[in-house]
C-alpha cells in the first residue's frame, strides 16, 4: 500500500510534516541577461532564488495528494485506492476530501511516526490517532488524518506548485514534532546540548530541548 497522506505526526514525517516547495525564479530580464563574458546564463546559473516553505502538521498528500501529475494518493478510476484500518470501527477508511480549515491530527512523536509507517505498510495512522482519544479529549476525530484538500481549498499553494517547482518525492529528515523538524531543516541535525561546546550535543527528538545561552 503506497500511502503517505495522514496528518498524523506534527511537522513530522511525511504525515504531519514538512511541506517543502523549492522555487526557481521565473524568466525575467535579469535571469537571462548576458553574464560577464557576454553569454546568457546556462543551466543552474539561471536560478535566481530558492524559497523553502515549511508547513506544520501537514503532509504532502493532505495538500497535494490529488494535484495533477503529482505522485500523491494512489487512485483507481478516480477514487482513492488505499484503505487504512480503523481498529475502533473494525473496518478501513479511504482518503476523503476535507474542505475544513481546521482538522485534528495525530500524535506528534517519533514513536508514533514509526507505528504509523508500520515497517512500510503505511497502515497505522488511524490507530495512532485513536490511541489518544478518551473521555477527556471529547469527540474522537481520528479519521481526520485521512482527509485531503483540493485546489479550491488552498489556491495559493496550488499556484506555487503550478508556477514554480513541486517536490513530490521530498521527505522529512526528522520523524518527530515541529521543533526538531525545523532544526533538521536548517542545520541537518536535531540535537540537545549540555553547553555551548558543540561536542556536548547529542541527537534528540524529545518534546523539550535545553536552551544554552
Amino acid at each position: 500500500m503506497r500511502l503517505r497522506l495522514p496528518v498524523a505526526a506534527g511537522a513530522a514525517l511525511a504525515l504531519g510534516a514538512v511541506l517543502a516547495l523549492s522555487a526557481t525564479a521565473q524568466r525575467s530580464p535579469a535571469a537571462t541577461s548576458p553574464g560577464p563574458g557576454g553569454a546568457a546564463p546556462q543551466g543552474i546559473h539561471k536560478i535566481q532564488h530558492v524559497i523553502m516553505i515549511m508547513q506544520e502538521n501537514r503532509s504532502f498528500d493532505s495538500y497535494f495528494g490529488v494535484y495533477p501529475g503529482a505522485a500523491g494518493i494512489p487512485m483507481k478510476g478516480g477514487v482513492p485506492a488505499a484503505c487504512v484500518p480503523d481498529p475502533m470501527a473494525g473496518d478501513c477508511v479511504k482518503p476523503f476530501v476535507m474542505h475544513k480549515d481546521s482538522s485534528q491530527g495525530g500524535p506528534h512523536t517519533n514513536t508514533a511516526s514509526a507505528r504509523d509507517i508500520d515497517h512500510g505498510k503505511m497502515d497505522g495512522f488511524i490507530a495512532e490517532a485513536e490511541s489518544r482519544c478518551g473521555p477527556s479529549t471529547g469527540p474522537c476525530k481520528a479519521l481526520d488524518v485521512m482527509g485531503y484538500h483540493t485546489g479550491t481549498d488552498i489556491p495559493n499553494y496550488w499556484a506555487y506548485a503550478k508556477n514554480f517547482v513541486l517536490d513530490d518525492m521530498m521527505f522529512e529528515s526528522d520523524h518527530s514534532w515541529s521543533l526538531p523538524s525545523h532544526l533538521a531543516l536548517t542545520s541537518g541535525w536535531s540535537a540537545v546540548c549540555r553547553s555551548q561546546n558543540p561536542m556536548s550535543c547529542a541527537s534528540s527528538t524529545a518534546l523539550c530541548h535545553s536552551v544554552i545561552r
